[in-house]
C-alpha cells in the first residue's frame, strides 16, 4: 500500500509540474502569436476580427480564447491568461510583435523601403501584372481542375475546417485555374505562413547559385556582433536552428 501511495503521489506531482510548466511557458507564446496574427489579418489584409478568430486562430487549441484590444488603428494587444503582448502595424512593413525593444524604438526604425513602382497591372502579363492570355493551355484538363478547386473549398468536417482562402494553379508558367473564398479576390493580401519559408529558400538558392551569397557566412546583423550570436550563420537561420 505504501508503494502504491508513493506512486500516486509521484504521478500527481508530475501532473502538477506539467500543468505549471504549461501555464508558465504557453501564455507568452500563444499571446504573441494571437496579437501578430490579428494585427496582420486586420491591418494588412483588411479582414474583420471576427473572421480571424473563426479561421486563423483555430489552428492551435485555445488560441481563439485570447482577448484583443485595438489601439489607434495601428496596433493590437492580445491577452492570454496572465500574459499580454502587443503587435504594431507600419505601412510598407506590415506588423511586428514587440519583444525586446520598445514601441517607440521600433517605430523610429528606417529600413529604407524601395520606391513603389507606378504602372497599370492590367496592362502587363502575369506574373508581373494581371493580364492573362485568352487561349487555353494544351494538355490541361480544365474540368478536373475545377473539381479539385471545388474540393479545396468544400467544408466536410466542422470540427476540422479547411478555411481555404485562395487557390491558384500554375502550369508551364501560366495560370490554369483559380478560386477565392467569399470577400477574397486576386488583390487580397494573404498570410504566407510556412509557405513563406519555401519562397525564402528558393530566393536564397538563386543568390547562392549566382555567387552573391554564402550560407556558411555569419549573419550580417550588427546587433549580434557583441555576444555569442555573432556565431550564428545564415545556414543556421535557414534551418531554424540558430538557438534563438
Amino acid at each position: 500500500m505504501k508503494f502504491l501511495k508513493y506512486v500516486l503521489l509521484l504521478t500527481l506531482g508530475l501532473l502538477l509540474a506539467a500543468v505549471l510548466y504549461i501555464l508558465i511557458k504557453f501564455p507568452p507564446i500563444l499571446a504573441g502569436m494571437a496579437s501578430k496574427t490579428m494585427c496582420s489579418c486586420v491591418y494588412v489584409m483588411g479582414r474583420t476580427p471576427e473572421s480571424v478568430v473563426e479561421k486563423e486562430l483555430t489552428v492551435f487549441p485555445g488560441l481563439n480564447w485570447a482577448r484583443f484590444e485595438f489601439i489607434d488603428s495601428t496596433s493590437v494587444t492580445a491577452t492570454f491568461f496572465w500574459k499580454t503582448t502587443k503587435s504594431i502595424y507600419r505601412k510598407g512593413l506590415g506588423c511586428t510583435l514587440l519583444a525586446e525593444e520598445s514601441e517607440g524604438d521600433v517605430r523610429k526604425q528606417n529600413p529604407g523601403l524601395p520606391p513603389s513602382l507606378v504602372f497599370d497591372p492590367d496592362t502587363i502579363a502575369w506574373p508581373m501584372g494581371n493580364r492573362l492570355p485568352d487561349t487555353t493551355v494544351k494538355g490541361v484538363d480544365y474540368k478536373k481542375i475545377e473539381v479539385a478547386l471545388a474540393e479545396a473549398f468544400e467544408e466536410t468536417d466542422s470540427g476540422k475546417p479547411k478555411n481555404t482562402l485562395a487557390v491558384v494553379v500554375v502550369y508551364n508558367g501560366q495560370i490554369v485555374g483559380e478560386k477565392y473564398a467569399d470577400r477574397t479576390n486576386l488583390h487580397s493580401r494573404i498570410m504566407g505562413w510556412s509557405m513563406t519559408k519555401s519562397f525564402t529558400n528558393a530566393l536564397v538558392g538563386i543568390l547562392v547559385k549566382d555567387g552573391k551569397l554564402t550560407i556558411a557566412a555569419t549573419a550580417p546583423v550588427q546587433e549580434w556582433q557583441q555576444d555569442d550570436r555573432k556565431n550564428i550563420t545564415l545556414n543556421d537561420l535557414m534551418h531554424a536552428s540558430s538557438g534563438l
